[in-house]
């Protein structure tokens, strides 16, 4: 995620159109929806929903917010959600 940027060059920067793809394809290495997952072992952490949460707090928190796309509106919302799961 540290490779995506805003060049500031455009009207509008939208972080969620970058992260979108790497959430798919996030969801295919941990969590519920890796592959195999009925099959799974018992305690496998790569199974568990909670490794995608890890993931997904960590690598969304690396891209560089949204500017001039619209997203910013939901953000109190977003900022609310990430402070409910560190309680």
């Amino acid at each position: 995620m540290q490779a995506t940027s805003d060049p500031g060059t455009g009207s509008f920067f939208c972080s969620n159109h970058a992260w979108l793809p790497v959430a798919s394809a996030l969801r295919g290495l941990v969590g519920v929806g890796r592959p195999g997952w009925s099959r799974r072992t018992v305690g496998d952490p790569l199974y568990d929903s909670r490794a995608f949460e890890a993931c997904y707090e960590y690598l969304s928190h690396q891209l560089p917010p949204c500017r001039g796309c619209g997203c910013r509106r939901f953000q109190p919302w977003r900022d609310r959600q990430v402070a409910a799961r560190r309680c």
